[in-house]
């Protein structure tokens, strides 16, 4: 929402709430609700009220105030806006905040417990950072630690998708079209379904190799993609399946006759035949 809307709500609920109303109390969903509403702004100025709402909170539950206490949901909203906002040093912000989770959950806060959404938003905000790419690797084998204790903290398609982003887009990563390729391997191997933003993401490094070498691997991993489709289709469209077919097209993958341009013509006429083209 509005930011101004959302602090004029944050004065007026606090100070309701000091002068004695029972109706009117602040707790750790309305504060992540307004720490939403500044990461939403994917500002550096959005960053700075998240990070300043947080710090004060973390006081005034110091101070006593039970109801300010922070939590992981705020925790993940302030590393969102971070990840939409800051700047290069994005990443180790993110991070930093990730660790101080880690601490207190260690020490018995188990308010504190970082969650799937906490991981994958630190390695978010490493994508298209430079040097982001091997920092969002290791974040992923440290996600998975965790994650041999906490089930429910596994890394899911979101975040391979998110390692394999941060991989190509780092302006100073070496080999990138190999280890996004990787990843996408790891995927399967761990039963992780990938979609459509996957397999156009390696596509597009392999064809970004610009050699005869990277564009076999793309049409390979192209192969792919249409078999997995195949296989399958009982489970309806694939997310994100218009990606692929926007990188085909922008590198000139495919040529008229081929059985994968027929397919992505059949889904374009599908979906401007006035149908919904809805994804799971």
């Amino acid at each position: 929402g509005d930011p101004n809307r959302a602090e004029e709500l944050l004065t007026f609920v606090e100070e309701t709430y000091r002068n004695g109303s029972t109706h009117l109390c602040p707790n750790g969903v309305f504060y992540s609700a307004i720490l939403q509403s500044y990461a939403k702004q994917a500002t550096t100025e959005g960053v700075t009220k998240a990070e300043n709402l947080l710090k004060r909170n973390s006081e005034l539950y110091e101070q006593g105030k039970w109801y300010a206490k922070p939590n992981t949901v705020m925790y993940n909203a302030v590393i969102d806006a971070i990840a939409r906002g800051a700047g290069d040093d994005a990443g180790d912000k993110a991070e930093a905040l990730l660790g101080q989770m880690e601490t207190m959950y260690a020490s018995g806060n188990d308010d504190l417990k970082p969650s799937r959404r906490t991981y994958n938003a630190v390695i978010l905000a490493y994508c298209g950072r430079s040097g982001g790419s091997i920092k969002a690797e290791r974040m992923l084998e440290k996600m998975e630690q965790f994650a041999s204790m906490h089930e429910e903290v596994y890394p899911d398609r979101v975040t391979f998708n998110a390692v394999i982003g941060a991989i190509v887009g780092d302006p100073d990563a070496e080999v990138p079209a190999d280890r996004a390729q990787a990843i996408l391997d790891t995927m399967k191997s761990k039963s992780v379904r990938p979609d459509g933003r996957t397999y156009s993401q390696v596509i597009e490094a392999w064809l970004k190799c610009n050699d005869d070498k990277g564009r076999a691997l793309a049409e390979q991993a192209l192969g792919n993609f249409m078999e997995a489709i195949e296989s399958q289709k009982q489970s309806g469209p694939w997310l994100y399946e218009e990606e692929v077919w926007k990188v085909v097209d922008e590198y000139k993958l495919l040529g008229e006759d081929s059985a994968a341009r027929s397919h992505q013509q059949t889904q374009i006429g599908s979906m401007s035949s006035g149908d919904e083209y809805s994804f799971f």
